[in-house]
């Protein structure tokens, strides 16, 4: 199994805009075009129960983390809890290949310090906020990755980058 962690972040390194949560009000359309396309080629997706935008049925599976109970169901969202490699576990039990992680900080950084994410999809805004989240917080990390590709996405120099992770 494959894990793509996909984020998109400003020139000064934040995910978010100051405080605010997810980035599509100040990301580009080419940002959200790409991103949609890598949703929609993967086969199943992990994201935080405070990135998860889902209110109704999804098209692919959706594992969203959570520590609440007596969420509402909906097809294809499975919440889960526990550590990453028991969540990996069940989701390659299930038969996916191709996993992208939709996480903000925190549940990125539960899978970057396992070693369970092959490659980060990261998308450059030219964009200065001066204050946000990082794309990963709360523990001290030291992971080299490898540039494979970058694309100019607009005009204004959104860049696509793509990196494989040394794991």
């Amino acid at each position: 199994m494959e894990i793509t962690m996909v984020m998109v972040m400003s020139a000064d390194g934040f995910v978010t805009h100051g405080e605010d949560g997810p980035s599509f009000a100040w990301a580009s359309a080419e940002d959200r075009e790409a991103f949609l396309s890598i949703v929609r080629a993967s086969d199943a997706v992990i994201t935080g129960r405070n990135s998860f935008e889902g209110k109704g049925d999804m098209p692919r599976p959706y594992y969203v983390l959570t520590t609440q109970e007596n969420l509402p169901s909906f097809k294809n969202v499975f919440y889960v809890s526990g550590d990453a490699e028991s969540i990996v576990s069940r989701i390659a039990a299930d038969g996916h290949e191709k996993v992208v992680l939709l996480g903000g900080p925190k549940t990125n950084l539960i899978f970057v310090k396992d070693g369970l994410v092959d490659r980060l999809l990261l998308t450059v805004e030219p964009k200065l906020f001066g204050e946000g989240k990082p794309l990963i917080i709360g523990a001290k990390l030291d992971i080299s990755m490898k540039l494979c590709s970058v694309k100019r996405l607009n005009e204004n120099g959104t860049l696509l980058l793509e990196y494989e992770l040394m794991n």
